[in-house]
């Protein structure tokens, strides 16, 4: 009978809990196209049929596809996106290029707020959340450089305390930092969107385990011939800023999740979840990077693929 007591205790006593998280940034294409529909019903159906607890996810930038994300088996998720990134710019005058002045207030007078195209944030939940939190960047791309389309949303990061009914109060983050391009580098906007990060986070996590995600357009050091963005001067802030958080050990030389357009280039392992030590991160895989079929021709669910991570704590 002591051994029994003995053994129930030990197992007692080492009984860990698990908890899965995707992060994957959803557009890809143009939001306002026919096909975005289909490609949010794949989103939808991979969600609906899937043990994750917490999904978190980008560029999710029209109102109308945020309701529809949100009836894709979740019970509860945050979205707190309210108006459009390029109005709020305006207001804040922090745009003096006459060309964007003269379209963005033209815009504002036919376009209605609601429709979105702000942060493109959103968490969906399996557990009750308690509270939610958003911030801006104070610095995003540039205005004189109207091909990349950063000046149009608001690039941020949204937080939310979550009730995990077994191990209790976590805090979980997405965030999207502004993108790099060919022919226009942001690496001094994602330095400082990443100390920001950091600040937010320690905030509003009331010290609770923290989990991480989304698409951080920085990738580590590969020796990859095929890729585009070097970012190891910015991998290393990542690990000397968030040292006390860790991922799951994947294959960054060989993996990507954003394959660019053509197999002659990709741009790395762009898009993370990362996790305070409280947990350990027992599996990782790259997903959703089959094809839908739409009109007789294969589409991409998006352009990134989708990351996930098991956690036990």
């Amino acid at each position: 009978m002591k051994k029994i007591i003995v053994l129930l205790l030990v197992l007692f006593a080492t009984k860990s809990y698990s908890l899965e998280v995707l992060t994957y940034n959803v557009q890809g294409l143009n939001p306002f196209s026919k096909e975005s529909k289909f490609r949010q019903k794949y989103v939808c159906d991979k969600l609906k049929n899937s043990s994750y607890d917490i999904v978190l996810l980008q560029e999710a930038w029209l109102k109308k596809d945020r309701n529809n994300l949100k009836k894709c088996g979740f019970p509860y998720s945050v979205d707190l996106d309210k108006r459009v990134g390029l109005f709020r710019n305006l207001i804040r005058k922090k745009i003096q290029r006459p060309l964007i002045f003269l379209v963005g207030y033209l815009l504002k007078a036919l376009v209605p707020d609601k429709i979105g195209y702000d942060t493109g944030l959103m968490i969906l939940s399996r557990h009750p959340i308690l509270n939610t939190y958003k911030k801006h960047y104070s610095i995003n791309g540039s205005q004189w450089h109207l091909r990349d389309g950063e000046m149009a949303v608001s690039k941020g990061v949204i937080g939310a305390t979550i009730n995990h009914h077994e191990f209790g109060e976590i805090f979980v983050a997405t965030t999207h930092l502004v993108s790099e391009y060919i022919d226009k580098s942001y690496v001094r906007q994602r330095l400082t969107q990443l100390k920001e990060l950091k600040s937010f986070i320690d905030q509003h996590s009331n010290n609770n385990p923290v989990i991480l995600g989304g698409d951080f357009n920085i990738s580590p050091p590969s020796k990859s011939k095929i890729r585009y963005l070097d970012s190891d001067t910015l991998w290393g802030k990542v690990k000397e800023i968030f040292y006390e958080y860790k991922e799951y050990s994947f294959d960054f030389d060989r993996l990507t999740t954003y394959p660019g357009k053509s197999l002659e280039y990709d741009e790395g392992f762009i898009d993370h979840i990362f996790a305070t030590n409280e947990f350990r991160a027992s599996e990782g895989h790259v997903k959703f990077i089959d094809q839908i079929s739409y009109k007789n021709k294969k589409l991409p669910a998006s352009d990134h693929y989708a990351v996930s991570t098991k956690f036990e704590y």
